[in-house]
């Protein structure tokens, strides 16, 4: 039986230079994991923040819309009188599977008379959670005239 000799063209790799490329690819992996991680904590933060952008943009448009009953009365409701208020506890059941089980704000907010029947409101929407990821407080303010 006759065995025929390779040159280096025609072999194929060694038992050094796969396990080379096997570690290569491992390391590449981990580190695609690495980053999955990462991406699914920030979206989780962003569905926290959405959350609380949302219960800031509802009591403004509650204020707004006491602010225009005030206009037609003449009578300024508590909420809108100058001065601090709150702070009010908000908990959002959130869908199983999701985020944790509840999530807990407090929203409160101040009312600056700027001038004759214009008014300035800033709301706060605080995390009222022992969630650790769950610790940015959200500011907005807006002006109010007739």
């Amino acid at each position: 039986m006759r065995t025929r000799v390779l040159d280096r063209s025609e072999a194929g790799f060694t038992l050094v230079e796969a396990l080379a490329a096997l570690f290569l690819l491992t390391i590449s992996l981990m580190a695609l994991a690495q980053l999955m991680l990462v991406a699914l904590q920030q979206h989780e933060l962003a569905k926290y923040d959405t959350k609380a952008l949302n219960l800031a943009q509802a009591k403004l448009e509650e204020l707004r819309t006491a602010y225009g009953n005030e206009i037609e009365s003449g009578i300024t409701p508590a909420e809108l009188a100058p001065g601090d208020h709150g702070p009010e506890a908000v908990e959002l059941s959130v869908p199983e599977g999701t985020l944790q089980g509840t999530l807990q704000f407090q929203i409160s907010w101040r009312v600056t008379e700027i001038s004759s029947g214009r008014k300035e409101v800033v709301v706060t929407v605080a995390p009222n959670s022992a969630n650790p990821r769950q610790t940015e407080t959200l500011t907005l303010t807006t002006q109010f005239s007739p």
